[in-house]
């Protein structure tokens, strides 16, 4: 069965089915902070980019988060270069 989100009430919310452990932790992440990028997830679990990347896309696969083209505070200066994707919590 295919992981899914149920609400529980004002900002309350579990997972119905599996999903991996690691998955699982990311989605708290982007559940706590309501909106999370590949490098502030790679800087708060101390992990790389590219695992951050694969993380954050495999949950918005799985239908889990939102994924926003954009920068996500615009008064920081963008350093990088290419598409940059905010990750949003579905109860935002």
């Amino acid at each position: 069965m295919d992981a899914r989100l149920k609400t529980l009430g004002p900002g309350g919310w579990r997972i119905i089915g599996s999903l991996n452990n690691y998955l699982v932790q990311t989605l708290n992440q982007v559940m706590n902070t309501r909106r999370l990028t590949l490098r502030e997830l790679s800087e708060k679990e101390k992990i790389g980019m590219n695992t951050s990347g694969t993380r954050l896309l495999n949950l918005y696969r799985k239908r889990l988060v939102l994924r926003i083209e954009g920068v996500n505070d615009s008064n920081r200066e963008a350093t990088h270069r290419g598409r940059q994707y905010v990750y949003q919590s579905l109860l935002a």
